[in-house]
């Protein structure tokens, strides 16, 4: 995550915080906590839109996709998606 984060500060100069827990949760092509590889991270991001800390804060364990902030959908004005892994 922090790969994407810090190519995000770059090209658009905000230093968002991304959401490792909705990754852990929602990433169909890693395993959780049980591992997976960082490029498949970006992979699945090139196919739904990056979250942030604040609205999917991260657990510490495996959990249910989903659990995002209510009150986040309104609150994130910037949406990214990775272009390319």
């Amino acid at each position: 995550m922090e790969m994407i984060e810090s190519r995000i500060n770059i090209k658009y100069n905000d230093p968002i915080k991304l959401s490792t827990q909705e990754s852990i949760d929602c990433n169909y092509y890693n395993q959780g906590c049980e591992g997976g590889y960082g490029f498949l991270v970006s992979k699945y991001y090139t196919e739904n839109e990056l979250v942030s800390e604040k609205c999917y804060p991260y657990l510490s364990s495996d959990g249910r996709c989903g659990k995002m902030v209510s009150s986040c959908e309104k609150e994130m004005t910037k949406k990214y998606k990775v272009g390319n892994y």
